[in-house]
């Protein structure tokens, strides 16, 4: 029921335009507490349980879901606008936590809810705002690198937050100590990996794809178990192993096989939220939850826009990616399970999370998909600046070798792309930047 279902929620938001996260969180609200309410309208004892098979296959989905944001950490790539990413984000943080948190209390909260959720409603998502850029074309654009700069930045401050929630004990001091001394050594380790381990091994492995995706795959495995001997959470140990492959030619290409499996997980994990909610936990929440989501977009789009004019960014590049990034985050929900896990807070808490997502991921889609028209009626759109670029060459066989040296004579440098090169039997290309991949992949091309 749940396959089928999420198959059928993908298609439909395809064929919209639209990223699926929220869809699949409507269904697992439907398939939970949906069918429970029915089933006792109707006089009957209906409940669709989760446990075994599915809430191991949605920990895998944490886990890939965390990998695949550490694969978006290209340092030579967002480092330009690291500079502005860093002071918004942490602006939009700390604003979203100051009013988030007297907000919910005023609302009834509890202390530890509204802590928690002071602390998960921070970050934006990249499951949204990453796909509709793509479909968009403006992944390249001032904007779109200057979102997922932000999305970096917020992840890594996640990857603190889940650390500490998770290893929590008696004294916080020494359980943040461990966490602080826990997450340098991983980024030690994954600076090593980049530098030392990871290129000869995924070049050893390139032109086999199953090989390669089982390389990648034991980086990953070697991190996670690395993360859970120290004492944090395997997604942890994800994180740092996505962003040690990042820094490869084969990054993209990795990060084009691993989507599908990563949306295959990650809906399982959605899914299994909602079935875990209860038609009390909703009716609990929903009026808080709302009153918090609509706080929310205008909050961290004001927020973002300021920060963003403040550190020197134009007004429609600022106002582009405040609207970008106005949702919370699926890492809400992550967060949000792990203070459930250590009894921070109660699992119909779930719901309020649950709830804020949902409403502020599919009002920021529509603020994504009109973003352009919405600004442009307000600040003059910048013209692009027309950059020095390589030409790229899309294949390299015996033919593209002739050609590559064509254009090598003619413009200094080309960019390869395809799947013979960049590994270890790679033919010499020179200088020529390499990237590793298949052309079948819209990642890659």
């Amino acid at each position: 029921m749940v396959l089928v279902s999420s198959a059928v929620i993908a298609v439909l938001a395809d064929r919209l335009g639209q990223p699926p996260v929220p869809g699949y969180l409507v269904l697992g609200l439907l398939l939970g507490p949906g069918l429970s309410a029915g089933s006792i309208a109707l006089g009957a004892s209906f409940e669709l349980a989760s446990g075994g098979l599915i809430d191991l296959v949605s920990e895998l989905g944490l886990v890939f879901l965390l990998f695949l944001v550490g694969l978006q950490v290209k340092i030579d790539e967002i480092q330009g606008s690291l500079s502005s990413a860093v002071p918004m984000s942490l602006v939009q943080s700390l604003g979203v936590a100051a009013v988030v948190l007297p907000l919910c209390l005023w609302l009834g909260l509890g202390t530890g809810q509204a802590g928690v959720a002071a602390v998960a409603l921070v970050p934006s998502s990249a499951a949204v705002v990453v796909p509709l850029l793509g479909k968009q074309g403006d992944t390249s654009s001032s904007h779109g690198i200057l979102d997922i700069s932000n999305l970096v930045v917020q992840s890594i401050l996640m990857v603190l937050v889940l650390g500490v929630l998770s290893s929590l004990d008696g004294n916080p001091l020494v359980g943040g100590a461990r966490v602080l001394a826990s997450v340098v050594g991983l980024g030690v380790l994954s600076w090593v990996c980049y530098r030392f381990v990871a290129p000869k091994v995924m070049d050893r492995v390139s032109n086999n794809q199953e090989s390669f995706l089982v390389g990648a795959l034991g980086v990953l495995g070697l991190f996670a178990g690395v993360s859970f001997q120290a004492g944090l959470s395997a997604e942890i140990g994800a994180f740092f192993a996505g962003a040690a492959l990042a820094q490869l030619p084969s990054s993209e290409e990795l990060y084009a096989e691993f989507e599908p499996l990563t949306e295959f997980f990650l809906a399982a994990f959605l899914v299994t939220v909602g079935l875990g909610l209860s038609v009390s936990a909703l009716s609990r929440f929903w009026f808080e939850a709302l009153v918090v989501s609509v706080t929310l977009v205008p909050l961290k789009a004001g927020l973002y826009f300021v920060s963003g004019r403040f550190s020197g960014i134009g007004q429609f590049v600022s106002a582009r990616s405040s609207l970008d990034l106005a949702q919370v985050s699926d890492l809400s929900l992550v967060v949000g399970a792990v203070a459930v896990s250590t009894g921070l807070v109660g699992e119909p808490f779930l719901a309020f999370l649950s709830v804020v997502a949902l409403v502020t991921m599919t009002a920021s889609s529509l603020l994504i998909v009109h973003g352009k028209g919405i600004v442009s009626k307000v600040f003059d759109s910048p013209e692009r600046e027309q950059e020095d670029a390589n030409p790229v060459l899309l294949g390299f066989n015996a033919m593209g070798e002739r050609i590559e040296e064509f254009l090598r004579d003619r413009f200094g440098q080309v960019t390869i792309v395809d799947r013979s090169v960049g590994g270890a039997a790679s033919p010499s290309v020179g200088d020529d930047e390499l990237v590793f991949g298949s052309l079948e992949h819209e990642e890659v091309r």
